[in-house]
C-alpha cells in the first residue's frame, strides 16, 4: 500500500518528474548502503556473540574443573583426616584389647601403607595449589603430622607394643595427640583451599559480569547499526500487519513443530485442536479425539485416582496445574507425561478454554523405578535424616532392622521414636549421642559405631552404624545417610570370648 501511495505522489506532482531519475539512482543507493551496513553490523554481532559465547564456554569449563578439583581434594583431604582417626582407633584396639591384637595389627600394617601411598597422590592433586605459600605451608604442616602418627604407629608392629599400663596410658595419649593434630593440620589446608577457590570463584563472576557489559554494548551496537534502520521498513508494514494480529495470536497457540503433546479445548474442556505430536505419542486422531475430554482420552485405569481429580477441579475453578501423571497410549501402552494445563482466558478474564502441554518423561519415570527397587533391595539398611533429624527415606533392610514400617519411619526422629539403643556396656545411649544426631551437629562422619537395639521380646540386636554428611555447594548440610549392618551373632560371639589375661 505505501508504494501505491508514492507512485500516486509522484504522478501528481509533475514539476518533479525531471528529478527522478536522479531520485530513482539514489533511492537504490541509500537501501544498498542501508543493507550494507545492516549485513556489516548483523556479522559483526554474530562474531562478537560467537565469541562471549566461546569464552563463557572457556570460563564454564574453567569454573566446572576448578570445582571438580575443590571437590576432588577436599574429599581426599577428608578422607586422610578421617583415616587418621580409623588409626587412631586400630591402635587403641592393639593396646587395650590383646584378644583382637593380631587381626588389628594386620588391619593397621595395611592401613599405615594406604595412608603412606596416599600422601603422594593428594600433592600430585594439589599441583598449581603447592604454588601458594600458604597452602605449601598448611600441607607440609599436615605431612609432618600424618608422618609422624605413621611413624608411631610402626613401632606398634612386633615387638614395640608396650605391655605395661602406664605405658599402654602413654602410648595412648601418644596416638590421640598425633590424631588430633593430623586432623587439625588436614581441616587448616581444607579451609586454605577453600578460600584459594572462593577467590577464583570471585574473578571468575568478575569475569561474567564483564561478559554480560560487552553483551550490553554489542545488543545496543545492534540497536543502532541494525534496528532502526529497519524501523521504517517495518512502519511500512505495520498497517498490513494488524489485519493479521487476529490469526497471529490463534497461530501463537498453535506450536504446530513442536515435539511436546498440545491440545487445545473450550470453556466446557472438550478437544478443539490437537498437534501432530499429540498423534505421535498418543497414537490418536484428531477426528477420534475431537469434543472428547482429555482426561478421559488419556486416563489410565491403574492411574492415582488424585490426579484426575486435581485435573477435573482445576477445569472447574479454571486455576492451572501442573503434574506428573500416569496415562496411556490408544495401544493401551503406559505413558507418563509432565502435564501442565492452563486457562485461556478472554479481555474480561473469564475462562474460554484450556491448553494442555504435556512431555513425555516414560524413560525418566522408568529409570527412576529401577533406581528405586535397587535401592530398596540394598542388603544394608540405609536411613536418610534431613538437615533437621528427621527421617525422609528408608531402604526395605533398615525396615527389618528397626521392625517397623516405612510410615513409621519417614517424618520422625529416631530419639523420638521410641527406640532404645544402648552402648556395648549395655549403658542407655542418650538420643542425643545417636550417630545422625552426633553427625548433624559435629559436622563430621561416624564410621564403625556399634549400638545394640532393644527388641519387643528384651533381646539386643547389635547394629554396626556408619553416619556420613551430604553437604550442598554452599557448605550447609543436605542430608545425613547412615547405614546399618546386624552384626549381632559377631559381636555377641567377641563379647562370650574370653580376654587372655596379660
Amino acid at each position: 500500500m505505501a508504494d501505491n501511495l508514492d507512485a500516486s505522489d509522484e504522478s501528481v506532482a509533475p514539476a518533479e518528474t525531471e528529478d527522478v531519475p536522479a531520485r530513482a539512482k539514489a533511492k537504490p543507493r541509500r537501501a544498498q548502503s542501508t543493507q550494507w551496513r545492516v549485513r556489516m553490523a548483523v556479522y559483526l554481532t554474530f562474531l562478537l556473540v560467537a565469541a562471549l559465547a566461546a569464552l563463557e564456554a572457556w570460563n564454564g569449563v574453567a569454573m566446572n574443573e576448578r570445582a571438580h578439583r575443590e571437590a576432588a581434594l577436599q574429599q581426599r583431604v577428608t578422607e586422610a583426616r578421617v583415616e587418621a582417626y580409623e588409626l587412631a582407633l586400630n591402635a587403641t584396639i592393639v593396646l587395650t584389647q590383646p584378644s583382637q591384637r593380631d587381626r588389628t595389627l594386620v588391619l593397621l600394617t595395611r592401613r599405615v601403607g594406604h595412608a603412606a601411598a596416599a600422601m603422594p597422590v593428594i600433592e600430585q592433586m594439589l599441583g598449581r595449589e603447592l604454588g601458594e605459600a600458604e597452602v605449601r605451608k598448611r600441607f607440609d604442616a599436615w605431612k609432618l603430622a600424618h608422618e609422624r602418627m605413621r611413624e608411631r604407629l610402626s613401632g606398634f608392629v612386633g615387638p614395640g607394643i608396650p605391655t605395661e599400663p602406664d605405658a599402654i596410658e602413654a602410648a595412648l595419649g601418644g596416638v590421640m595427640a598425633d590424631a588430633e593434630a593430623s586432623a587439625a593440620s588436614a581441616d587448616a589446608l581444607a579451609d586454605t583451599l577453600s578460600s584459594m577457590h572462593k577467590r577464583s570463584t570471585s574473578r571468575a563472576e568478575l569475569i561474567v559480569w564483564v561478559q554480560v557489559g560487552l553483551l550490553v554494548l554489542v545488543l545496543l551496537m545492534l540497536a543502532l547499526l541494525v534496528i532502526e534502520p529497519m524501523v521504517r521498513s517495518v512502519d511500512r508494514r505495520m498497517e498490513s500487519a494488524r489485519t493479521l494480529a487476529g490469526p497471529l495470536r490463534r497461530l501463537a497457540l498453535v506450536p504446530e513443530y513442536t515435539s511436546s503433546i498440545v491440545l487445545i479445548t473450550d470453556r466446557h474442556d472438550r478437544i478443539r485442536w490437537s498437534n501432530p505430536a499429540f498423534t505421535h505419542l498418543v497414537g490418536w486422531r484428531y477426528d477420534e479425539v475431537r469434543h472428547g475430554l482429555p482426561a478421559e482420552v488419556l486416563r489410565h485405569p491403574e492411574a492415582d485416582t488424585e490426579g484426575l481429580k486435581a485435573m477435573r477441579e482445576a477445569v472447574a475453578h479454571a486455576r492451572p496445574l501442573r503434574q506428573q501423571s500416569l496415562h496411556r497410549r490408544k495401544d493401551g501402552a503406559d505413558l507418563w507425561l509432565d502435564l501442565e494445563m492452563k486457562p485461556l482466558r478472554d479481555p474480561s478474564g473469564k475462562a474460554r478454554g484450556y491448553i494442555y502441554m504435556a512431555t513425555d518423561i516414560t524413560e525418566r519415570v522408568a529409570e527412576q523405578a529401577r533406581t528405586r527397587l535397587q535401592w530398596l533391595a540394598l542388603p544394608v539398611g540405609v536411613l536418610v535424616h534431613a538437615p533437621d533429624g528427621v527421617i525422609t527415606d528408608s531402604n526395605r533392610e533398615a525396615e527389618r532392622l528397626l521392625a517397623c514400617t516405612r510410615e513409621e519411619l519417614v517424618g520422625r526422629r529416631l530419639p523420638d521414636a521410641g527406640w532404645r539403643f544402648v552402648r556395648g556396656d549395655l549403658t542407655l545411649c542418650p538420643p542425643g549421642d545417636l550417630p545422625a544426631e552426633r553427625t548433624l551437629r559435629d559436622r563430621i562422619p561416624l564410621i564403625g559405631e556399634v549400638l545394640g537395639l532393644r527388641q519387643a521380646d528384651g533381646g539386643l540386636r547389635w547394629l554396626l552404624i556408619n553416619s556420613h554428611l551430604q553437604i550442598g555447594m554452599g557448605g550447609a548440610v543436605t542430608e545425613v545417610l547412615v547405614s546399618l549392618s546386624d552384626i549381632t551373632g559377631r559381636f555377641e560371639a567377641t563379647r562370650a570370648r574370653p580376654v587372655a589375661v596379660a
